[in-house]
């Protein structure tokens, strides 16, 4: 994976502060998505790397809300 991909992984969970469930984080989550599938990042990686970062089952659902509205 390119490191600028993996750095927008990173950054991912500064979104995520109120679970992605709305408001700025969902917003800004969904800008990094969009910019994460252009550039062929497949959603089972973006969930699975939030999975092993400890993100918990209710905030991973959020954010697999917002990758199915994208695509």
């Amino acid at each position: 994976m390119e490191p600028g991909l993996r750095t927008l992984l990173e950054d991912l969970p500064s979104c995520g502060n109120n679970g992605w469930s709305s408001g700025f984080g969902a917003a800004n989550a969904a800008h990094l998505l969009r910019e994460l599938i252009a550039d062929g990042v497949d959603r089972d990686i973006i969930l699975s790397f939030m999975v092993a970062r400890g993100h918990d089952e209710k905030s991973v659902e959020c954010l697999a809300a917002i990758i199915k509205k994208i695509l």
